[in-house]
């Protein structure tokens, strides 16, 4: 495995293998996420990963069980130039984001057109929109 790190004034990324590593503001706190970017705008995941206790064995049929990481779900976010991390979880949350994030213009857009951001077609729509109009 190479591990590479590039540090710049503003924001902070690892590549480990194949993947680039940037570290964002959430609500939650600051959270490590693999980028992807298309111009102006980033598609951002973060992996969930949660450590499960291990177990002595409770009889002689069974054995014992060590602790361990597992990955649950990961959480995809969006991010439209400087603007806030908006989650891709449901059409709902993501609208209520996007009107938030002082996006005016593309949040009417996104009405407009009627995208649901779990077509992957819609959502390519509102990047290119992004990046040609704002």
């Amino acid at each position: 495995k190479t591990l590479k790190k590039s540090v710049s004034l503003q924001k902070e990324s690892v590549d480990i293998e194949d993947k680039n590593y940037v570290i964002r503001e959430t609500p939650e706190g600051k959270c490590f996420f693999t980028v992807e970017k298309f111009g102006e705008v980033e598609l951002l995941t973060k992996e969930n990963i949660i450590f499960k206790e291990g177990r002595k064995s409770t009889n002689s049929y069974s054995e014992d069980v060590p602790p361990s990481y597992e990955k649950e779900k990961h959480t995809e976010y969006i991010r439209f130039g400087d603007s806030q991390l908006i989650k891709l979880n449901s059409n709902r949350k993501f609208k209520k984001g996007l009107k938030n994030s002082e996006l005016e213009k593309l949040y009417k857009f996104y009405k407009n057109e009627n995208i649901k951001i779990g077509r992957e077609d819609d959502l390519k729509q509102l990047i290119e929109y992004y990046n040609v109009n704002m």
